[in-house]
C-alpha cells in the first residue's frame, strides 16, 4: 500500500521517513480491526473517525541508536541509522528528516531506546522515549 501512495503523492517520499509512514498505516489498520471487533460484540458498526488536519499531531520513530562520547553510533543494527540517534552527553536527539533537536531531560535514560514519539499537546511539542530495560528479579522472602 505504501509504494502505491508514494507514486500517487511524490511529496510523501521526499518529506517523510518511511518508518513514520508505516506506523501511521499500522495505527489506521488497528483502528479498523477494533471497529470490526466492536461490531462482532455489539452489532453496531462505528468506523474510525477521520481527524481534521493538525488534530492529534504525533509521529513515531523506530530504531535504537545512541552515540557515545566521541559521536560514534553504538547499539546499531544497520550501517546507516534510519530513525533516530540520542546524544545524551549534550541533550540532543537527531530525527531523520527533522534534524537535531535539543531536549530537556527529566531523568537519565537507562537501557536501550526502542521508539521515540514526537507529539504536540496544548501548543507544545514533547518527546516520549520508550526504553528496553532489564527487569530485576524480585527479592526472595518478600510477601505482600
Amino acid at each position: 500500500m505504501l509504494p502505491s501512495l508514494k507514486k500517487q503523492y511524490p511529496f510523501i517520499e521526499e518529506d517523510c521517513n518511511w518508518q513514520v509512514l508505516q506506523q501511521k498505516l499500522k495505527d489506521l489498520s488497528l483502528a479498523f480491526k477494533n471497529c470490526w471487533k466492536n461490531y462482532e460484540k455489539s452489532g453496531q458498526f462505528n468506523p474510525p473517525k477521520f481527524q481534521r488536519k493538525f488534530h492529534n499531531d504525533s509521529i513515531r520513530y523506530l530504531q535504537d541508536f545512541e552515540r557515545n562520547g566521541r559521536g560514534e553510533p553504538v547499539n546499531c543494527f544497520h550501517k546507516n541509522p534510519q530513525g533516530f540517534i540520542i546524544e545524551q552527553h549534550n541533550s540532543r536527539i537527531e530525527l531523520q528528516r527533522l534534524g537535531s533537536i535539543r531536549y530537556r531531560k527529566h531523568r537519565p535514560l537507562g537501557g536501550i531506546p526502542k521508539t521515540v514519539t514526537v507529539k504536540k499537546e496544548l501548543g507544545q511539542w514533547f518527546l516520549c522515549v520508550q526504553m528496553k530495560v532489564e527487569a530485576q528479579a524480585p527479592k526472595a522472602g518478600f510477601s505482600s
